[in-house]
């Protein structure tokens, strides 16, 4: 029984205490939400004699940015120059949390075009977008290369209103069309099959443009699947100008597809220590003799009982009838 009333009392404690905290969080919130209203009332109030809005009409951008971080994180981290306006840039930089921030420069009184609030970026077009991204690819170069940044400016100065429609900004006529491809190689939507295969077949055909397709693996997640596909319509000279760059090489090897591995092995970049030996033997298959025998040798990866086995396999490949007969017939 005692027990019983032991563990009662601590239930009843705890419960108390929690009681109490609740009501001290509801007063809290219940004195933000009178302080939210009160703002509120000043800023709409015309008879204020702070005339607060037209106080925030003067905001240095700088100082608006600084009040908005405070409420949100930045989502992407684009620059601006002289020819872009300041709010357009802000919409770009707090773009998952835009709506919420027009409604906070709205209270401020902070005035922009309506039109600002229906920009979509590229990395969240519908697949018909993307499809006609495609379609479109000879026009989608960007002033002075600024394919992947600082190229927000170069954009807008070209569209304007036109930023309100995917459709129009890649059909409306123009030299180029200045999307950033930044954007457009987030959108997730590159792990479609349809997608990722009309995308690696532009790069085979070598379309305008298309090699920025490359840089998908840079901006995407994509499956051993997707991977396939791609590099299935690359050629081996972009392959291995892939290749080069060591996180693309680190995607590929970390997939542990075997025709990938083994179509790495038959490039010449240089195989990183953490490689498995899949690479090492293809790359083997790719060498003469001579040069087998001694890569084998030199290799620190191979155990001495494995480096007998292939320097066997390669003997036995240089000595065999068919390869005297291939030297007797030169």
């Amino acid at each position: 029984m005692k027990k019983n009333t032991l563990s009662e009392s601590i239930e009843s404690l705890i419960k108390k205490e929690i009681d109490a905290q609740a009501a001290i969080y509801t007063t809290q919130i219940a004195n933000l939400q009178i302080e939210n209203v009160s703002l509120k009332a000043r800023l709409s109030s015309s008879e204020n004699p702070l005339d607060l809005k037209g106080k925030f009409k003067t905001l240095k951008p700088e100082t608006i940015e600084k009040i908005l971080l405070d409420f949100f994180p930045v989502s992407f981290y684009e620059t601006g120059d002289q020819y872009l306006p300041d709010i357009f840039l802000l919409h770009v930089k707090f773009y998952n949390n835009r709506f919420q921030m027009y409604d906070i420069l709205d209270a401020l009184g902070i005035t922009y075009p309506e039109w600002y609030k229906q920009v979509i970026l590229p990395h969240e077009w519908n697949k018909e977008q993307l499809k006609l991204f495609i379609k479109t690819i000879d026009r989608h170069c960007v002033c002075n290369g600024c394919y992947f940044k600082n190229n927000i400016r170069f954009w807008y100065q070209e569209h304007h209103e036109r930023l309100v429609s995917p459709e129009k900004q890649m059909t409306d006529k123009m030299n180029y069309d200045e999307i950033p491809w930044q954007f457009v190689l987030k959108n997730p939507l590159w792990q479609d099959t349809e997608l990722i295969t009309e995308a690696a077949k532009c790069i085979k055909l070598k379309k305008s443009h298309s090699e920025h397709f490359l840089n998908l693996l840079d901006y995407n997640q994509l499956n051993t699947e997707q991977v396939g596909i791609f590099i299935e319509f690359i050629d081996n000279d972009r392959f291995e100008r892939l290749c080069q760059k060591g996180d693309i090489l680190n995607k590929f090897i970390k997939l542990n597809d075997p025709d990938i591995l083994k179509k790495i092995g038959r490039t010449k970049i240089s195989i990183p220590d953490y490689a498995p030996n899949e690479i090492r033997y293809e790359r083997i298959k790719t060498l003469s003799f001579s040069e087998a025998i001694k890569y084998i040798h030199n290799c620190d990866f191979f155990s001495e009982t494995e480096k007998l086995e292939l320097i066997s396999k390669q003997v036995k490949k240089e000595y065999s009838d068919i390869a005297i007969l291939d030297r007797l017939m030169q």
